[in-house]
């Protein structure tokens, strides 16, 4: 595999590109080629927790407030970052990503606790507030250790990847909702130096707004530092009111390279129908991992054959014509897709062919074997959760923080399409209940259901199987019993909230 990737990286056709190189982490953050970082130090995500309604969101002004409360919350991250020298590496939704350098665990990690003591106080005394019933909390999930930070392009949908396991257990620990709100939480090991307080379990967590239950928080306050937050926060939110007073009403639009040639802010989003197709590399994480058991020269290997996975994903973007892509999220990734052809016909099964081009991997594509992305790594493949969630309303725009921008979305179709990923293995395609019902019969009885689930199953789906399924369909006794199902009423579901009227 090592010996594939390094032939990729050295082919004539990449070095017409900007050369991939290797830089400190600073330095790949500002700068605008490819390349990779290594870095040592905490890795800390930070989860926002609005209710499902305000995620989901019911109208066009329930949408855009989603996205303000995330552009504010990237904000007041980054505010917090500066004065505690975090770097932000990533906005994944409701979700930051941070990383604290430095060698000693128990340094980075207490200026990353002071941090997320102050952070999670001045965010629960001012969101909190403005959110009301749609505030569930806030959560933070950290660990140290070595990683490699990969990233391509500056566009608002490129993103900083980190490669590594001390990158990995916090996110799936916060994003798997075992974090509790108001929480920190620290490996088990790091409690008895940090907190005074042995720990025999994997985490501990630290109840950040329960300041007389723990003495160390009171070591954490810095009333300076927690004062220039205020400050800067105060002044975005009036410079922000008097921007959003000179916004002007929806853009209807559905072209992906206005999203950032265009004015589209969180007042003036982007909207379009599409379908959600939300992909996850099954098996990646345990490359990784024994990666880094064998050291040095096999990780850079890995950080050089992501950056072709990355490579791939602008290539399936710019082919089809009016995708928009999110930014990675770690191994995994989210494309925005209007129906490319009548939406009966879209939804009855022309959306197979996104998904099986996928999950080749590019394997099928005119330029597939050139590039032989299908080759790159073995023993992973692609779990997809694809939906257009009943109208396939989708807002999407970019928030501006320092020197970068970030690309993010709301509506049904991004929150339905992460819970249908989230229950996929490799080479699965899950789809929701709504979606089921709008696929011609043919396509209905190629997916089976999941238990206790409003989501549908199958694998290695492609439009080859729904023709010899049509085939073997009109050559049996079935042929009659198919078309009789076909004009029958379909069973009525709960569908997923759309945020549109």
């Amino acid at each position: 595999m090592l010996d594939t990737i390094n032939q990729l990286v050295g082919t004539p056709a990449l070095q017409k590109r900007p050369a991939f190189g290797k830089y400190a982490l600073v330095e790949l953050l500002r700068q605008k080629g490819d390349g990779y970082a290594w870095a040592k130090g905490v890795h800390l995500y930070s989860e926002l927790r609005p209710v499902e309604n305000l995620e989901i969101a019911q109208s066009d002004e329930a949408a855009r407030k989603y996205l303000r409360v995330i552009e504010e919350y990237t904000h007041a991250g980054i505010a917090a970052a500066s004065l505690f020298g975090l770097e932000l590496l990533e906005l994944q939704g409701n979700v930051l990503h941070f990383h604290k350098d430095g060698e000693n665990v128990e340094e980075a990690a207490l200026a990353a606790l002071q941090f997320s003591h102050i952070f999670t106080k001045v965010l629960y005394e001012t969101l909190a507030e403005d959110l009301g019933d749609d505030w569930r909390g806030f959560a933070i999930c950290m660990d140290h250790g070595d990683s490699v930070i990969v990233r391509r392009g500056n566009a608002s949908n490129s993103s900083a990847i980190s490669l590594g396991p001390s990158a990995n257990r916090p996110a799936k620990r916060l994003l798997y909702g075992k974090t509790p709100a108001g929480h920190a939480e620290i490996p088990g090991s790091w409690a008895a130096s940090l907190i005074g307080t042995p720990c025999h379990g994997a985490w501990f967590a630290i109840n950040l707004r329960d300041r007389d239950g723990l003495s160390v928080l009171s070591s954490l306050e810095n009333a300076g530092l927690e004062s220039q937050l205020r400050v800067i926060l105060n002044n975005y939110r009036v410079n922000r009111a008097l921007m959003a007073n000179r916004s002007q009403p929806l853009v209807l639009v559905n072209a992906s390279d206005l999203v950032d040639q265009g004015n589209f802010s969180t007042d003036q989003p982007l909207r379009m129908r599409a379908f959600c197709m939300r992909v996850d590399l099954d098996g990646f994480s345990s490359i990784v991992e024994r990666a880094f058991a064998r050291g040095d020269d096999a990780v850079e290997a890995i950080a050089k054959g992501f950056i072709k996975i990355l490579e791939f994903g602008d290539y399936f973007e710019k082919r089809h014509y009016g995708v928009v892509r999110l930014p990675w999220a770690g191994d995994c990734v989210a494309f925005l897709i209007p129906p490319t052809a009548d939406l009966r016909s879209f939804r009855g099964k022309e959306w197979i062919a996104f998904v099986e081009e996928w999950q080749a991997f590019g394997a099928n594509t005119p330029d597939g074997q050139k590039h032989h992305w299908s080759a790159i790594f073995n023993n992973v493949s692609w779990a997809v959760g694809i939906t257009y969630a009943d109208d396939g309303c989708c807002l999407v725009a970019p928030v501006s923080a320092l020197s970068r921008k970030f690309l993010i979305g709301a509506g049904a179709p991004l929150a339905v399409a992460n819970d249908a990923e989230h229950l996929g293995k490799g080479d699965e395609t899950i789809i929701h209940s709504t979606d089921q019902q709008a696929c011609f019969p043919i396509v209905r009885g190629l997916f089976s259901k999941m238990a206790c689930t409003e989501f549908w199953q199958t694998k290695k789906i492609t439009l080859k199987k729904v023709r010899d399924a049509a085939l073997e369909a009109g050559k049996s006794e079935n042929a009659s019993k198919i078309e009789i199902v076909a004009k029958a009423k379909t069973i009525t579901v709960p569908p997923p909230m759309p945020y549109c009227e």
